[in-house]
């Protein structure tokens, strides 16, 4: 997942490739449409379709092509010496900077903790007893 200064660095990196960019919209593009992103894979991205003369925006990052790592997954990589987020659906995100986390404390509404697996069956076993 990309922060606030490596999205920064991307745009002034893009638009260094293509004056034509504007910074200030690649910024607002990629924190809103790419933010998941890893930084590296993004990167290599922009710099692919920035130096193709067959790109005419930077929308094109929002299409398949060689320019995206065939991962086999949609979900951010968290690399080395990053933690996870402990909240429960959110594994899969840092815990520096969990979007799962700032969604859940703008909405006021946060995901409840899995029951037990044992907890099901004696509900099960419960109401089967009464009949």
């Amino acid at each position: 997942m990309a922060s606030k200064i490596e999205i920064d660095r991307l745009a002034h990196m893009a638009n260094a490739l293509r004056p034509d960019w504007p910074i200030r919209s690649l910024v607002t593009y990629l924190a809103r449409e790419h933010v998941a992103r890893g930084y590296q894979d993004l990167a290599k991205a922009i710099a692919h379709i920035a130096t193709d003369p067959a790109t005419s925006t930077p929308a094109r990052l929002g299409e398949s092509g060689p320019w995206w790592p065939t991962l086999g997954t949609t979900s951010p990589v968290i690399g080395p010496g990053r933690a996870r987020c402990d909240q429960y659906g959110h594994e899969h995100y840092p815990a520096h900077n969990c979007p799962g986390c700032r969604t859940d404390a703008l909405t006021g509404v946060r995901l409840p903790a899995p029951l037990p697996e044992d907890y099901t069956d004696a509900k099960t076993a419960a109401a089967e007893g009464d009949r």
